[in-house]
């Protein structure tokens, strides 16, 4: 229960934080050595690959705009950073004022700190974000994760880093989880680059059977596999998933954002009937008392010792129970609509290059340090890296001596993950408000489709 709840106190610092194409082009097929990953060439492209001027980052400040009103990760690695590149200055600048804070010490040596977010949405980052980069200024690196990255890049604010990757041949991006680092492209071009990342899976004190998993895998599955399974331990209760109605839609949301938003030709698509049966799905589920109506509800009702499946952010002590599963220590992958067991993850600490930087060779040097050996491998990261050797060193950290992983065991878990698309939070906002509405009992889910189709197509093409 304690590994529990200082998950919680992670996610809370996380979720107060601050989460992309300009029109360039070269001639490139490869990012690093010549036989690593293909690169696409960003489409509408019609200037040449940014000029880093590698080595001469001399005498050069730059600056840092970040949405978190507090991040000693950050702190650290800039501290660490000019002790060994004196000749460059760098600067953060917080766009969000310190609200009340939590600090505690976690158990692998970091410290965590929590504060409240007096910025819910980025809103205030966003517009002042925007303005200074529509005046051609603005900081040399920004932090992306509130950005609505599509609108930001299609205006040319942001550099293609996978440009600046072919252009810096020291780069070797076989180092890192490529279908993280490069999973939220746009038209083509990556244009912020993810420090960590969180993993969604679903977790039990039960096993549920293989078959269920491996073919067919809905949420209608799960439900009645699951009722079927505790009812045969004796189980009457009938909540069998700990999940309250509007978190089970987010979740779900964050996954199949893609299907409903489509950026590149700012268009959305509510009507359709897959919106709609998405959320009948979801108050189906709680009126048949599968999941609770809300996560009060839940937290009012359960006992940790009562509580049989859940939704779990997958850190290092469940790579044992996803590849060894057993009673009491359960993983698999989410359930989906296609009936495919699906292991996705949200990226965090996400950073862009300010397209009009005169310092882009310096604020790349300072990027990649960011995603080093040695900052990734800090336990101040609190997330899991996107740097190969050094979420070996996590997982060796994080697991006792008892249980012993080694990477023929992890790798393959990590190397399969779907990154969830990069989302506009206001769109995310407007979609789970209206949505909340309809699990109240206020309208149709027919009616809620159409109310957020009108709503989100003007916000898309603004």
């Amino acid at each position: 229960m304690k590994r529990i709840c200082s998950i919680v106190l992670v996610l809370l610092l996380i979720l107060t934080s601050a989460a992309c194409s300009s029109k360039e082009e070269a001639d490139i097929s490869t990012i690093g050595n010549a036989d690593k990953t293909p690169v696409q060439t960003p489409e509408a492209a019609d200037t040449k690959a940014p000029v880093l001027d590698m080595g001469k980052e001399d005498n050069t400040r730059i600056t840092i705009a970040t949405s978190m009103q507090y991040n000693r990760f950050l702190e650290i690695a800039v501290e660490k950073f000019q002790n060994d590149n004196p000749g460059i200055i760098v600067e953060i600048n917080s766009y969000t004022s310190m609200g009340e804070t939590l600090t505690q010490q976690t158990e692998d040596g970091g410290m965590l700190v929590v504060s409240e977010n007096t910025d819910p949405g980025g809103e205030k980052y966003i517009k002042t974000i925007n303005t200074e980069l529509m005046s051609g200024a603005g900081p040399d690196i920004i932090d992306t994760y509130y950005v609505p990255c599509g609108k930001f890049a299609d205006n040319g604010f942001l550099t293609d880093m996978r440009l600046i990757m072919q252009q810096d041949t020291s780069f070797d991006i076989s180092g890192y989880y490529e279908n993280i680092m490069l999973g939220n492209q746009y038209k083509g071009g990556l244009y912020s680059i993810p420090l960590g990342f969180i993993v969604n899976m679903l977790s039990g004190k039960y096993v549920l059977p293989q078959e269920t998993i491996s073919k067919g895998f809905t949420w209608d599955a799960f439900f009645k596999t699951a009722t079927d399974l505790l009812a045969a331990k004796g189980v009457k209760e009938p909540y069998v998933l700990y999940e309250g109605e509007e978190d089970l839609f987010r979740a779900l949301w964050n996954s199949n954002y893609s299907n409903f938003i489509k950026e590149d030709t700012k268009e959305c698509n509510f009507t359709s009937g897959e919106f709609v049966d998405l959320i009948k799905m979801i108050k189906d589920a709680a009126d048949k008392r599968f999941l609770y109506h809300s996560v009060e509800q839940a937290a009012s009702d359960k006992s940790w010792e009562n509580i049989y499946f859940y939704q779990s952010f997958f850190d290092a002590y469940l790579l044992e129970a996803y590849n060894n599963p057993k009673e009491g220590n359960f993983a698999c992958g989410i359930p989906s609509s296609t009936g495919d067991s699906i292991i996705s993850a949200d990226i965090f600490q996400e950073y862009g290059i300010n397209n009009n930087s005169k310092s882009k060779g310096a604020a790349w040097k300072f990027l990649k340090y960011l995603i080093s050996e040695e900052m990734q491998s800090s336990p101040e990261l609190f997330l899991f890296p996107i740097n190969k050797n050094a979420m070996a060193a996590k997982i060796k950290r994080e697991n006792s001596d008892a249980v012993q992983i080694d990477r023929t065991a992890y790798d393959p878990v990590f190397l399969k993950i779907i990154v969830n698309p990069d989302r506009d939070w206001q769109i995310s906002e407007i979609v789970a408000e209206e949505t909340m509405k309809y699990f109240e009992g206020q309208r149709t889910a027919e009616d809620t489709a159409r109310i957020i189709q009108s709503r989100v197509d003007i916000m898309i093409k603004e």
